[in-house]
Protein backbone atom coordinates (compact mmCIF):
# COMPACT_ATOMS: atom_id res chain seq x y z
CA UNK A 1 0.00 0.00 0.00
CA UNK A 2 2.84 2.54 1.17
CA UNK A 3 4.21 1.92 -2.79
CA UNK A 4 1.45 2.59 -4.27
CA UNK A 5 0.10 5.52 -2.18
CA UNK A 6 3.25 7.29 -3.00
CA UNK A 7 3.65 6.26 -6.81
CA UNK A 8 0.14 7.91 -6.86
CA UNK A 9 1.11 11.09 -5.17
CA UNK A 10 4.29 11.23 -7.59
CA UNK A 11 1.54 10.79 -10.77
CA UNK A 12 0.00 13.82 -9.24
CA UNK A 13 2.73 16.11 -8.86
CA UNK A 14 3.31 15.09 -12.55
CA UNK A 15 -0.12 16.05 -13.51
CA UNK A 16 0.39 19.50 -11.70
CA UNK A 17 3.66 20.35 -13.11
CA UNK A 18 2.44 19.63 -16.61
CA UNK A 19 -0.97 21.92 -16.41
CA UNK A 20 -0.52 24.95 -18.02
CA UNK A 21 -1.16 28.23 -15.75
CA UNK A 22 -0.51 28.93 -11.79
CA UNK A 23 -3.90 27.22 -11.14
CA UNK A 24 -4.11 24.00 -9.12
CA UNK A 25 -5.69 21.18 -11.01
CA UNK A 26 -8.12 19.48 -9.68
CA UNK A 27 -6.89 16.05 -11.00
CA UNK A 28 -4.18 16.40 -9.11
CA UNK A 29 -5.46 16.69 -5.52
CA UNK A 30 -8.11 14.07 -6.39
CA UNK A 31 -4.91 12.10 -7.49
CA UNK A 32 -3.11 13.15 -4.41
CA UNK A 33 -5.42 12.50 -2.15
CA UNK A 34 -5.89 8.96 -3.02
CA UNK A 35 -2.13 8.50 -2.59
CA UNK A 36 -2.45 9.92 0.76
CA UNK A 37 -5.34 7.92 1.93
CA UNK A 38 -3.71 4.92 1.16
CA UNK A 39 -0.25 6.07 2.91
CA UNK A 40 -2.86 7.00 6.07
CA UNK A 41 -4.18 3.38 6.12
CA UNK A 42 -0.97 1.71 5.96
CA UNK A 43 -0.07 3.61 8.67
CA UNK A 44 -2.72 2.46 10.68
CA UNK A 45 -2.03 -1.45 9.47
CA UNK A 46 0.99 -1.48 10.29
CA UNK A 47 0.61 0.30 14.13
CA UNK A 48 2.21 3.85 12.77
CA UNK A 49 0.19 6.01 14.54
CA UNK A 50 2.42 9.00 14.21
CA UNK A 51 2.78 8.68 10.44
CA UNK A 52 -0.83 7.64 10.06
CA UNK A 53 -2.32 11.06 11.85
CA UNK A 54 0.56 12.87 9.67
CA UNK A 55 -0.79 11.75 6.48
CA UNK A 56 -4.08 12.25 7.80
CA UNK A 57 -3.31 15.36 8.59
CA UNK A 58 -1.94 15.89 4.90
CA UNK A 59 -5.31 14.25 3.70
CA UNK A 60 -7.89 16.82 5.49
CA UNK A 61 -5.20 19.33 3.98
CA UNK A 62 -6.05 18.48 0.70
CA UNK A 63 -9.41 17.54 0.99
CA UNK A 64 -9.89 21.72 2.25
CA UNK A 65 -7.75 23.07 -0.71
CA UNK A 66 -9.71 20.92 -3.35
CA UNK A 67 -13.00 22.21 -1.82
CA UNK A 68 -11.49 25.93 -2.72
CA UNK A 69 -10.33 25.38 -6.03
CA UNK A 70 -13.45 27.29 -8.39
CA UNK A 71 -14.56 25.51 -10.93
Amino acid sequence: MYTLGLSLIIFGWAIQYLSKGKNINPTFVVIYVAGVALLTLDGVFTNSPTMALLNLASLVTALAVFSRIKK
